[in-house]
């Protein structure tokens, strides 16, 4: 399998005693995959791929009681 590089980012902001947050996994959205099969030991030439998931983009608010 070929190598490949993805770029994540992650931005935070406290707001009293809530935290807001926006994440974003892949940013630029590569294509990619980590996991394959050969379909055949005695032919190795041929293999199923199966790709790993675009871009992810998350939000997230977290709150403190006190």
């Amino acid at each position: 399998m070929p190598a490949y590089t993805t770029v994540d980012t992650k931005y935070s902001h406290a707001i009293g005693d809530a935290t807001l947050s926006l994440a974003v996994n892949n940013v630029f959205d590569k294509k990619y995959y980590s996991y394959a099969l050969v379909n055949s030991p005695t032919v190795p030439t041929t293999y199923n791929v199966y790709p790993d998931r675009g871009r992810l983009i998350m939000a997230t608010v977290e709150y403190a009681f006190r």
